[in-house]
């Protein structure tokens, strides 16, 4: 009986790291693309408000 009750610790193979690491990589780059994402979206709609001179609340 091994420290772990007596189940084999199984390590992932190449093929699974591979893919994990490919899985990691694919999360991180959906995350950079929705934050780049959203900060362009508010870069060029405040770009449009401001060329057009849409009112502000703000502005009295």
């Amino acid at each position: 009986m091994d420290l772990y009750g007596g189940s084999m610790v199984m390590l992932p193979t190449n093929e699974e790291a591979a893919t994990a690491h490919a899985l990691l990589l694919r999360r991180i780059g959906s995350a950079a693309f929705y934050g780049a994402s959203s900060f362009l979206i508010t870069v060029v709609n405040k770009t449009v408000l401001t060329t057009y001179g849409f009112p502000s609340y703000q502005v009295q």
